[in-house]
């Protein structure tokens, strides 16, 4: 559950990242498509303007220098011909001047223009037939405020451009330096993003199969020396069974002869518990070394659980220990009815040694899914929860070693043939503990239908 949290908040973390790589990459696109669309449009005939219309206004002073009044008209018409030509240059190139300050002075030198035109052409018109054609100089002195008018808004049309110059190559540097730290960032979180990209890759799928490959180690090592153990027991108990048989009989015999309540009867029936002791410990030897092939059967799990707690309610209401059953009915398990009932007591029994006295147990059942081999299946799971001290992380080490117990007088075999006897079952013992808290034991049945799982075992 821990490592499904990680994954899922690296994925959201990717997400993140990844989405703000794609904002940050458009941003600088479409401000470089902006600013490359402005230098499309922008030429260097914008910044030039000023100089043209000045070189045309003075080609205008000099066509009035050059009015002869012999041929008044024709000198007439080419001067207006050539003021028009020069006010529609004018209006055709306030669309590619950059500022507004720059397109208001091109319209007032429009005006300008246009009102010079008017005013040379009335001085060289006389009011009356009769009347003499003003000279030349007359009619530049009469002219000259509105041609000064146009060289002053030249001379402010310059400044303008050169303003617009300006601002234009500062605007393009801050553009270039904004972009210089976009495409950094950009770069800072494709970083981030490939790092956490590469660590949700190994949560999601390295570590999963290190796991497994650790847990296998484990079963293969457990399995080894489970095997060894087993021929060890085997040879060890069938040894050991004749002679404490023949000692077993002897006693029996010396019973008869000794007085009752004398200290020999009392010698006696130690060593008779003794005997008793020595032959559980075979037969756990036996069952550990042999185990039996699972007799398979189609039973109810909450008759299975009901059954455990018949057997084991009275034994450990002494104890001040309450044993509940949560199982909802209908959920069927095909196994052998002794070997998981013989499990589930056991589990049960070593939930109250982990209590002592005033405490719970609670025998679960539910269906699930579980991972195995690369493949999730369904499972039926029979849980027993405990409000015991937990397992202590040394214990945990050694949990499933044969012959390890904690208890005074236990073999440490009862945890080992009942993972034996799960994994016959073609599932696997399972387990989660909170030190101080409790310990959840879970026995993971395949499901109807479901093929045998690999035995495995899961902390």
């Amino acid at each position: 559950m821990n490592r499904k949290l990680q994954v899922y908040g690296m994925l959201s973390l990717a997400v993140v990242l990844a989405a703000s790589v794609i904002w940050d990459t458009s941003s600088s696109w479409q401000r470089l498509r902006t600013w490359r669309r402005s230098v499309e449009l922008l030429t260097s005939e914008s910044f030039d303007l000023a100089d043209h219309i000045e070189a045309r206004t003075l080609e205008l002073d000099q066509a009035v220098t050059r009015f002869d009044p012999a041929r008044r008209s024709i000198g007439m018409g080419s001067f207006k011909k050539s003021t028009e030509e020069l006010q529609s240059w004018l209006r055709s190139k306030q669309a590619i001047a950059s500022t507004s300050r720059q397109r208001r002075l091109l319209r007032e030198i429009d005006n300008a223009i246009e009102e010079y035109s008017e005013k040379i052409c009335s001085l060289m018109t006389p009011p009356t037939e009769s009347e003499a054609v003003p000279g030349i100089d007359a009619i530049r002195k009469g002219a000259g405020g509105e041609h000064g008018r146009v060289l002053a808004l030249a001379v402010q049309l310059q400044s303008a451009e050169r303003e617009a110059m300006d601002g234009f190559v500062n605007g393009s540097s801050r553009l270039l330096k904004d972009l210089e730290g976009q495409l950094m960032l950009s770069i800072l979180l494709a970083l981030l993003l490939g790092l956490v990209a590469g660590g949700l890759v190994y949560l999601a799928k390295i570590a999963p199969l290190s796991a497994q490959l650790t847990e296998s180690r484990s079963m293969v090592e457990r399995q080894e020396k489970l095997a060894a153990l087993g021929m060890l027991a085997a040879g060890i108990a069938h040894e050991i069974r004749n002679p404490l048989l023949a000692m077993k009989a002897r006693l029996h015999g010396l019973n008869r002869a000794i007085r009752p309540n004398s200290p020999e009867h009392e010698n006696a029936a130690v060593i008779g518990q003794e005997f008793k002791r020595l032959e559980r410990i075979v037969s756990d030897f036996l069952e550990f070394a042999r185990p039996a092939e699972p007799r398979m059967q189609w039973m109810e799990a909450s008759a299975l659980l009901t059954q455990v707690t018949v057997l084991l309610a009275g034994h450990l209401g002494q104890a001040g220990i309450e044993l509940e059953v949560d199982c909802p009915s209908g959920l069927r398990l095909r196994v052998d009815p002794q070997q998981i009932e013989q499990v589930l007591i056991n589990l049960v029994q070593n939930a109250a040694d982990s209590i002592g006295t005033n405490g719970s147990i609670v025998l679960r059942c539910r269906t699930d899914s579980a991972v195995f081999a690369g493949k999730t299946l369904p499972v039926s799971v029979l849980e027993i929860s405990d409000t015991g001290a937990g397992i202590a992380p040394e214990v945990e080490k050694r949990l499933f070693d044969p012959f390890f117990t904690t208890k005074r007088c236990g073999t440490g075999l009862g945890l080992p043939i009942a993972a034996c006897i799960v994994e016959k079952h073609g599932g696997l013992l399972q387990y989660k503990t909170n030190l101080g808290s409790g310990t959840t034991f879970s026995v993971v049945l395949p499901s109807a239908g479901t093929a045998s799982m690999p035995n495995s075992e899961v902390s």
